[in-house]
């Protein structure tokens, strides 16, 4: 799950939490998180602790590089909740931990411990296969053929289309 502003997650650390994606709503407990693709309208009740990030597109990118994911295609999360696993708590502590912090080396530690979250989370729950007719746009991964589809009835906005000749 991306486009370019990055990938939502929400990690909740204490409690539990109802993240409603695109209409479908998730049960999210502590130890896991949801994964939203950017763009796509998400809202958030319940009690507890969460964290709300946004991974962006080139932390995820480099993240897969790093792992040797790099040229393999997108980075694609295919659950919408995954768990938090034991590093990406250790990365999440870390992060409340410099986040509350002030003085020097803050805003520095911090792009650290988020290109490290950015790591754990593609390790544990993304894949990055290439998938030949999947396509990024600005509304995210679209697949080639619908794009297509699309484009075919506005270049033919101007008579009757029939089902078949759209496909």
């Amino acid at each position: 799950m991306q486009i370019e502003t990055g990938t939502q997650v929400v990690a909740v650390l204490d409690g539990s939490f109802k993240v409603g994606i695109a209409g479908v709503d998730h049960d999210v407990r502590a130890g896991a998180m949801a994964l939203v693709d950017s763009g796509a309208a998400f809202a958030v009740s319940g009690s507890g602790e969460r964290l709300t990030l946004t991974m962006s597109q080139q932390w995820l990118g480099d993240a897969a590089a790093r792992l040797g994911r790099e040229g393999r295609g997108p980075v694609i999360f295919s659950h919408a909740v995954a768990s938090i696993g034991e590093a990406l708590a250790v990365t999440l502590r870390r992060l409340v931990h410099e986040l509350g912090r002030n003085g020097d080396g803050r805003d520095e530690a911090l792009d650290l411990v988020m290109a490290l979250a950015a790591l754990d989370v593609v390790r544990a729950h993304a894949t990055s296969d290439r998938l030949e007719r999947l396509e990024r746009s600005r509304a995210g991964l679209v697949d080639r053929r619908l794009r297509r589809s699309i484009e075919f009835m506005h270049d033919n906005f101007d008579r009757e289309l029939a089902l078949g000749e759209i496909a």
